[in-house]
């Protein structure tokens, strides 16, 4: 969905050093303002976002780090069928935890629950991007397929060839009409 290629993305906020959080951690609030939203609009290639919100904790865990949070916007997406311009709304709570490098290979493959926690981040340096957290659980609040109200589904495509019209068009009766003539006439 993103066209990261093209588009570099958007900072929300400069990257979270855990080693400067308080011991009790930190809650970062972000409104974005029309700038910034117009940004990250372009960076997920969407006609507009009208508002975008975001909460977030941060907590030192060990030596690694918990963020959890939620990101709320009001969005304007595509209709996949008729291309009007559809407002939608974004609420998608996160949880990310982080570990120092090392921690999150042991023990082998971790257990996946498909409503549990995602497994563990790997912590890179001593920083965290949050702008990145926070660019990903929107992108996967969006509809993945955002339809218009009075959008009509196209209708579906029929026989190109119904078989009365190929049965015309071949002299005969049946798909093989055709061949038995020409095997009769042979």
């Amino acid at each position: 969905m993103t066209r990261s290629a093209e588009i570099p993305p958007p900072v929300l906020c400069p990257p979270v050093t855990v080693t400067d959080l308080p011991g009790n951690g930190r809650v970062v609030r972000l409104k974005a303002d029309a700038e910034t939203r117009a940004r990250v609009a372009a960076f997920l290639d969407l006609p507009a976002i009208d508002r975008l919100s975001v909460e977030a904790e941060l907590k030192p865990r060990g030596r690694g780090l918990t963020v959890s949070g939620r990101v709320q916007a009001r969005v304007v997406q595509t209709c996949v069928v008729s291309l009007a311009p559809v407002t939608g709304q974004v609420d998608e709570a996160f949880r990310v935890r982080f570990v120092p490098p090392g921690r999150a290979d042991r023990g082998g493959a971790p257990d996946i629950e498909p409503t549990g926690d995602d497994p563990p981040e790997t912590l890179v340096g001593d920083s965290v991007d949050l702008s990145a957290i926070v660019l990903e659980h929107l992108s996967l609040g969006l509809d993945p397929f955002p339809r218009a109200a009075e959008a009509e589904p196209p209708a579906p495509l029929g026989d190109p060839d119904p078989p009365e019209e190929a049965d015309s068009a071949s002299g005969g009766k049946g798909p093989f009409a055709a061949l038995a003539r020409l095997r009769s006439d042979g």
